[in-house]
């Protein structure tokens, strides 16, 4: 059964896990064309040789021969550059995501995350749901160098690939 998360509404995103965040509200917002918005920074996403945060990926991709190419993210690094980093008392420590997604139609972010523990102890799955515009508000700092999020499997228009995604550390509160 899926529960809120309790007592916080800052997270601290272990183990690499912010790059499916930032996957989806950055990622698969440029692969759409959307609009950038005003990030941090002190942050970078890039993908191979494009900045996610102006341009979309420049590589086309497909799933098998019988599929179009499509402009998609192939390796998504995010990282920081002198980020603030202060974590309150009080947050809820993600570990392992379940899964994510983007609606193009509404901008919305949404992710299932699978393992998270708050003051040491484990608390139920949850689903975060964002505008891109709240993750983007939400970031409030990051600390070390990106590590590998592994198995990210990235579906689009039907098609699934492999997307390599790295992250630091990363805290973000939400309204």
């Amino acid at each position: 059964r899926r529960g809120k998360p309790r007592r916080s509404n800052v997270f601290l995103w272990r183990n690499g896990s912010a790059a499916v965040l930032l996957h989806e509200a950055i990622g698969h917002a440029a692969e759409h064309g959307h609009a950038p918005l005003q990030w941090p920074s002190w942050l970078t996403v890039r993908d191979e040789d494009a900045d996610l945060l102006r341009e979309p990926p420049r590589r086309w991709r497909r799933e098998s021969f019988r599929d179009l190419p499509l402009r998609r993210m192939t390796n998504l690094v995010v990282a920081q550059h002198d980020a603030p980093f202060a974590p309150p008392d009080d947050y809820i420590e993600i570990n392992l995501i379940r899964g994510g997604a983007y609606d193009p139609l509404t901008e919305m972010v949404t992710i299932d995350v699978a393992h998270a523990t708050h003051q040491g102890e484990a608390i139920a799955p949850f689903r975060i749901r964002q505008s891109r515009d709240e993750v983007a508000r939400a970031l409030r700092g990051a600390t070390g160098e990106p590590l590998r999020y592994p198995g990210v499997i990235c579906s689009s228009e039907g098609q699934e690939l492999f997307v390599g995604s790295h992250a630091p550390v990363m805290l973000t509160s939400f309204a």
